[in-house]
């Protein structure tokens, strides 16, 4: 099955398909099939959305409208808000649950970790210790996981 033929089949199960981001969960809940997740863009959110001020993209997770750009709420939460120019303010106000870190690992440029009890991040595609960053609400990363604010 290609890639288009996969995510029409998902569409029409009700499943979110945005951009290249689909819940690896999800998948293998419906047809037993893993595929990539990656990182949500500012434009692939905004197609997405359209006119729409929210669209539910998995269990208890929504992709909404924010004043500054687009959001990925967790419950209650805004964990990661996608502004212009494909930044990403990451806030998990306290929230530091598996669930929590698989969605910034799934949708934000940055992978967390957790170790001793203290989360950190780690710019994409690297596990390096040397490079992980100890995690602060608020930060604010680049397209490339980088730390810019």
């Amino acid at each position: 099955m290609n890639k288009a033929t996969l995510k029409k089949e998902l569409t029409n199960l009700g499943i979110a398909v945005i951009g290249n981001y689909i819940r690896k969960t999800d998948i293998m809940d419906v047809l037993g099939v893993s595929f990539k997740v990656g990182c949500l863009t500012f434009d692939e959110a905004k197609k997405t959305l359209g006119e729409k001020e929210s669209l539910k993209i998995g269990n208890n997770t929504w992709l909404i409208k924010t004043n500054k750009g687009y959001g990925i709420k967790y419950h209650n939460t805004t964990i990661i808000e996608i502004l212009p120019h494909d930044l990403y303010s990451l806030d998990v106000k306290g929230w530091t649950t598996s669930t929590t870190k698989e969605r910034i690992n799934t949708l934000s440029p940055v992978r967390v970790a957790q170790d001793k009890g203290q989360w950190y991040i780690y710019p994409k595609g690297t596990w390096d210790k040397k490079t992980r960053i100890p995690w602060e609400n608020g930060m604010i990363v680049n397209k490339d996981g980088d730390v810019v604010g």
